[in-house]
C-alpha cells in the first residue's frame, strides 16, 4: 500500500509542476487577441440579428402581423443561437482557470501508462474491508479488480468523478476517456487510504480504527474484568450516568475558577471588558528536576535513549527477520534506532534515510519491512514494559487510585 500511495503522489505532483510549467510557457498576448476577435464576432452577429427584426418590425412592406412573425422567428432559429453558443463555450475554455485544468488534465492523460504501469496490478490484489469503506469507492474497485482491461463506461461509479474531472472525462467528440477515469479512480483510492474513509482488511497501519480496539463481543463479555484490571471501575455505570457526573465535576471547576478571578494577580480586563492574561515567567531554577541526573544537556537524543535502553534490556534481538530461513544479516543497532525514530515520530523511511548519518534508504526499508513486523513489535515493547514494571519508581503514582495520570507520569 505504501508504495501504490507513494507513486500516485508522486506522479500527481509531477503532473501539476509540468502543467504550470505549460501554463507559465503560453502566450496570453495572442490568446487575448483571439479571445477579442471571437467578442466581436458573437457582438456584430447579434447585432445583424437585431437589425433585421428591426426592420421587419416597421417596415410598411409587410401586411400582417402573422407574416412578420413568422419572419421573426425563421431569424430566431436555434441554430443561430448554437453557433454563438459555440463560440462562448469557446472563450470559457480559454479562460485562465479552464486553461489551467486544460493543461493538467492533458498532463494526466500523458502519464497513464507510467501510472497504471506501476500501481494497476498493486490494486488488483489489494483486499479492502467493504464494512469500514466509502461504498461508491469500494464498488468502484471491486469492478475493476474483476475486469480490469473491461472496463467499461456504463460500470462507471459516477461518485467518484467530481464536476471539474466530468467536464474532462469525456472528449470534444464525445468519447468516453477509459485512461482518465483509472487515473480518477487510482487517485480515489489515494484519497480514501489518507482520509480514512477506505481501509484494508489486512495491515498494520490502513486498518478501520474499529479492527484496532477491543472487538464489541470481547468487551461486553469481559468489561468488568478489563475495567478493574487497568482500575477504572468508576466507569462501571450507563453512559449518562458519567457523562452527568463529569458535567457536574466540570461545572463546579468553573464555578471556582471564576470566583477566583478577582484575586488572581495575572488577569487584567481593558476597557471594554475584555480579558488579558500574564503568564509568569518560570523559574530557571534546576534544583530537584531531573537535570539533576541527566545532566545540564537541554537536548537528550532519542538514539542515545534508545541506546541507554539496550543496556539494561535486550530488546534489539526482539526484531528478527520476518523469514528466518532466508535472513542473510541482521540489521545495525544504528538501523534499529532509526527505524524505530522514524515510525514513532512518523518520518517518512526514505526521509529518514536521507538524513540519517551512514545509513542507506534502501537498507532502513529493508529493515523496516523485514524485521518490523507487529509480533516483534510487540515483544520489544512486553521487554521494555517488563523492565519500567521492574523499577520502584513505576508504582509512585499508583497510592492514591483517586488520582488519575497519563502515561507521561
Amino acid at each position: 500500500m505504501d508504495t501504490f500511495l507513494e507513486i500516485v503522489r508522486k506522479l500527481y505532483n509531477d503532473t501539476q509542476k509540468n502543467a504550470d510549467l505549460s501554463f507559465l510557457s503560453q502566450d496570453f498576448k495572442l490568446k487575448k487577441q483571439e479571445s477579442l476577435v471571437k467578442i466581436r464576432c458573437i457582438v456584430s452577429h447579434k447585432n445583424d440579428l437585431l437589425n433585421r427584426i428591426w426592420e421587419i418590425t416597421y417596415s410598411k412592406k409587410y401586411s400582417s402581423s402573422d407574416e412578420r412573425m413568422e419572419l421573426i422567428k425563421e431569424i430566431l432559429n436555434r441554430d443561430n443561437f448554437n453557433s454563438s453558443k459555440k463560440i462562448l463555450d469557446e472563450l470559457e475554455n480559454t479562460g485562465i482557470k479552464n486553461l489551467k485544468d486544460r493543461l493538467f488534465y492533458e498532463e494526466l492523460n500523458k502519464i497513464y501508462k507510467r501510472l497504471a504501469n506501476r500501481v494497476a496490478r498493486i490494486l488488483q490484489i489489494l483486499e479492502f474491508n467493504h464494512h469500514s469503506s466509502n461504498y461508491e469507492i469500494y464498488k468502484a474497485i471491486r469492478y475493476y479488480q474483476q475486469k480490469a482491461r473491461k472496463v467499461g463506461e456504463d460500470m462507471v461509479s459516477i461518485g467518484l468523478i467530481n464536476k471539474d474531472d466530468g467536464k474532462y472525462i469525456y472528449s470534444e467528440d464525445g468519447q468516453f476517456s477509459l485512461n482518465l477515469y483509472k487515473i480518477f479512480l487510482f487517485k480515489a483510492v489515494f484519497d480514501g487510504i489518507k482520509s480514512g474513509t477506505l481501509n484494508l482488511l489486512f495491515s498494520e497501519r490502513y486498518k478501520s480504527v474499529d479492527d484496532y480496539m477491543i472487538s464489541l463481543k470481547y468487551w461486553t463479555g469481559n468489561k468488568v474484568e478489563l475495567l478493574e484490571r487497568y482500575r477504572l471501575t468508576v466507569l462501571n455505570k450507563n453512559p449518562p450516568e458519567i457523562l452527568d457526573d463529569w458535567k457536574k465535576l466540570l461545572d463546579n471547576h468553573y464555578k471556582i475558577t471564576n470566583k477566583n478571578i478577582p484575586n488572581n494577580e495575572h488577569i487584567k480586563f481593558n476597557s471594554n471588558g475584555t480579558a488579558r492574561v500574564r503568564t509568569p515567567k518560570s523559574s530557571d531554577s534546576e534544583e530537584g528536576s531531573t537535570a539533576e541526573f541527566i545532566g545540564k544537556d537541554k537536548l537528550l537524543p532519542l538514539s542515545r535513549i534508545l541506546s541507554d535502553i539496550t543496556y539494561y534490556v535486550d530488546y534489539i534481538s526482539s526484531f528478527s527477520h520476518y523469514n528466518r530461513k532466508n535472513a542473510k544479516s541482521t540489521p545495525s543497532e544504528k538501523a534499529i534506532y532509526a527505524a524505530i525514530i522514524a515510525l514513532g515520530c512518523n518520518i517518512e523511511i526514505r526521509k529518514m534515510g536521507r538524513i540519517s548519518e551512514g545509513i542507506e534508504a534502501d537498507i532502513l526499508g529493508h529493515t523496516v519491512r523485514w524485521f518490523f513486523s507487529k509480533n516483534n513489535i510487540d515483544e520489544a515493547n512486553r521487554k521494555v514494559i517488563a523492565l519500567i514494571n521492574s523499577i520502584l519508581l513505576s508504582e509512585i503514582y499508583l497510592g492514591n487510585k483517586d488520582q488519575v495520570n497519563t502515561s507521561s507520569d
